[in-house]
């Protein structure tokens, strides 16, 4: 028979669940769940009367045990991922985090892949030292030629008896654990092929219900929820998706499977309940965010101050050392609204440029495991936003590599790391964080999940494809870079430091950190570029360029080409219109002009380099070839006009159809500039192809062809 569940959440929803036979009249079962816990065991985020506001386990507890105490038969999960966070890792190896959840009566947990982080047999030894009760789940694990014993530990799948509901979980854990290396020799079968094994070995038990606890991430929760039948319900990890609301997902069977997600930290807990009466299920939710002045456990509270007194035993007072100072908090990000640079990670960059004295730096954004907040900055707070990095005292984490190589290499190293930023974050979010220089910025033009990168410079220069350069990055960063044989390298050191040294130092020597003092810019996405459009007369080079919404006011910057000295400012008051007249140009001399934008949440963006050679002042009426050609995101046309006169150019496609009309006016003797998007009059974009401009102008009509290729 088929289960009908009522959703009961802000609206009630009636729908099907699944063939399982039920064997009771009524059962009521609630499982509450976290994820993604990262050994986050203390406050974290903003200070509010010097308190951290966000998570910390013992609130979470004190939370949990007084929900439990009304609960009908309560289970608690874990979607995996507690290792790898704030120093209570780097003190007890992941040995703290499996007490806490002991100390919860936790019923099971997935693997994640940052539980490999360290190697399987030291997750082996926090297993066996933290003489964890509860079960760990991957039923997709495959261990090869692991000699750690670890096999022994974890199972493919529990059944628990929960009050009178008989409950099959199964774990699954993300096959990208592999990526990272760290598992070897450990690898994960597919997780669809799997879950459906694990559905039918739970069948042939005769649960109730089904629960599939995985680290996957939610894009492919759905996918699994779409592809197996029988699942009831998904208790999901690695995305670090905060669920208000369940997701529900059909099923080839055409029924319904819950998806729940509790964001990651300590900072949310979920509760599902499930209960089952007349063949009708009636399910509520709630999540609970887990934040300052909520109360703590007691006797989880002496827990965790047991450990931070011994990690101040080893460390030094780490949580109150002050290395540096925020001014204010840096503004949010938010990938889906076009942001392409996180400005703690060029802080970063930038510390490790200053560390290892280097001509580059890259970091990806996505290692950043929180932000920095206004206020002191300690160790503990750089091992809370760095805490993959090298521990020195442990003798684990990454170090700093520092490569050289070509200027050509250089340029493959963007490509391929572009092919890895310009993904998705196990499918949940659409990433367009690429990855974060220092020392260098970049226009890309983005085509699918590849990038290709242009307008590169180093250090106020073009970059030189045969010139020798210096690269730091992370020592992960650096292993990758074996794995593409057309990568040369042509000389590896490790620098004895790691990523929380650098940044440490980096804070120390400039004190107090503004907004201002991180600059922005060093990424562009080509296709939302504001073009500087340029109009000559004798002496006097007009720039104009559209105004932006946040934008506060302008500088222009300006430099000559050829010239190793950085840009300058080429006037020192600010601009509050988008429109600068430099009137010390000389003739027959180029120019770079980039434009320095302030904006309202106090972050500064420079614009790429424009290149301008300053010709002779147009005797005749002309039409140039447009650049680049063919083109993708945009491409310019100049014009000449040799007298006062009223001009046109205008855009057709290859029907004649007028596509964009770009200058219609009267315009004084000069060169002028026509820039074209590819996008009609009302914003649209037009497809690849070919595309005819057209010049009017007394002397005549002019064309050019000009090629679009998306």
């Amino acid at each position: 028979m088929r289960l009908i569940i009522r959703i009961v959440c802000m609206l009630a929803l009636v729908l099907i669940l699944g063939s399982t036979e039920f064997l009771y009249a009524q059962k009521t079962l609630t499982i509450f769940h976290i994820n993604d816990t990262h050994s986050y065991v203390f406050p974290w985020g903003p200070k509010l009367n010097g308190e951290r506001q966000n998570g910390a386990a013992a609130r979470l507890i004190k939370r949990y045990k007084d929900l439990r105490t009304t609960a009908v038969n309560p289970m608690l999960l874990h979607g995996g991922d507690s290792f790898t966070g704030g120093m209570v890792f780097n003190r007890f190896l992941g040995r703290a985090e499996f007490e806490l959840f002991d100390a919860m009566n936790l019923d099971a947990m997935a693997l994640g892949n940052h539980d490999f982080d360290i190697r399987s047999f030291r997750l082996k030894n926090a297993i066996v030292q933290s003489r964890a009760k509860f079960d760990f789940l991957s039923a997709n694990i495959r261990y090869n030629n692991d000699t750690t014993g670890l096999s022994q530990l974890v199972k493919p799948f529990v059944v628990k008896s929960v009050g009178n509901v008989r409950v099959g979980i199964f774990g699954l854990t993300t096959t990208s654990t592999v990526f990272y290396g760290e598992s070897t020799p450990i690898t994960f079968d597919s997780t669809i092929a799997t879950a459906r094994r694990m559905v039918d070995s739970l069948k042939a038990r005769n649960v109730d219900l089904i629960v599939a606890l995985t680290h996957l991430g939610l894009g492919e929760d759905r996918t699994i929820a779409r592809s197996v039948s029988g699942i009831h319900v998904i208790v999901g990890g690695h995305s670090h998706t905060i669920l208000e609301t369940p997701l529900l997902e059909r099923n080839p069977s055409s029924d319904s499977t819950i998806i729940v997600q509790a964001g990651s930290k300590w900072e949310h807990l979920g509760m599902l309940t499930l209960s089952i009466a007349d063949n009708r299920v009636a399910y509520s939710y709630q999540i609970d965010r887990i934040a300052a002045p909520m109360a703590e456990d007691p006797s989880a509270q002496s827990m965790v101050q047991a450990y931070r007194d011994s990690i101040i035993a080893m460390y030094g007072d780490v949580f109150a050392d002050k290395l540096g100072e925020l001014q204010s908090d840096f503004p949010p990000v938010n990938p889906l609204a076009g942001d392409i640079e996180v400005p703690l990670v060029n802080l970063v960059t930038d510390a490790y440029r200053h560390a290892a004295k280097a001509d580059v730096a890259l970091e990806v954004a996505s290692l950043m495991r929180q932000n920095m907040y206004k206020g002191p900055v300690s160790t503990s707070d750089l091992r809370d936003i760095l805490s993959w990095a090298y521990d020195a005292r442990q003798g684990l984490g990454k170090r700093l590599s520092v490569l050289t190589l070509t200027g050509s290499t250089l340029r493959l190293v963007l490509a391929a790391a572009g092919a890895l930023s310009f993904d998705a974050f196990a499918g949940a979010v659409p990433s367009t964080l690429a990855i974060s220089p220092s020392g260098l910025h970049y226009t890309f033009v983005s085509s699918g999940v590849l990038a290709d990168f242009e307008n590169v410079w180093i250090n106020n220069e073009p970059l030189d494809e045969n010139r020798v350069y210096t690269l730091v990055v992370n020592e992960f960063v650096a292993d990758l870079a074996k794995r593409y044989p057309f990568l040369q390298i042509l000389d590896r050191k490790e620098l004895t430091i790691g990523p929380v040294e650098a940044l440490a130092s980096y804070l120390q020597s400039k004190g107090t950190i503004r907004l201002g003092d991180v600059q922005m810019g060093r990424i562009w996405d080509k296709s939302k570029l504001n073009p500087i459009v340029f109009n000559y007369r004798e002496n006097d080079l007009t720039l104009r360029w559209n105004p932006q919404a946040r934008a506060t006011h302008y500088y222009v910057l300006r430099k000559n080409v050829g010239s190793v000295a950085p840009f300058q400012r080429a006037g020192q008051s600010p601009l509050t219109t988008a429109k600068f007249r430099d009137g010390s140009v000389g003739r027959g001399e180029s120019y770079y002009y980039r434009l320095e934008e302030l904006r309202d949440n106090g972050l500064t963006y420079f614009h790429p380099p424009v290149e301008y050679r300053v010709g002779p002042i147009p005797s005749t009426f002309y039409l140039t070839q447009n650049y680049p050609n063919p083109f993708n995101a945009s491409t310019t046309l100049w014009i000449g006009v040799g007298e006062r006169a009223h001009v046109s150019v205008r855009v057709y496609n290859i029907l004649g159809q007028r596509v964009r009309v770009l200058v219609d006016q009267e315009l004084e003797r000069g060169e002028y500039s026509a820039v074209w998007n590819g996008t009609t009059e009302g914003g649209a974009s037009v497809g690849s192809g070919v595309y005819l401009v057209e010049y009017v102008s007394p002397k005549g009509t002019e064309h050019k062809k000009v090629l679009l290729l998306r």
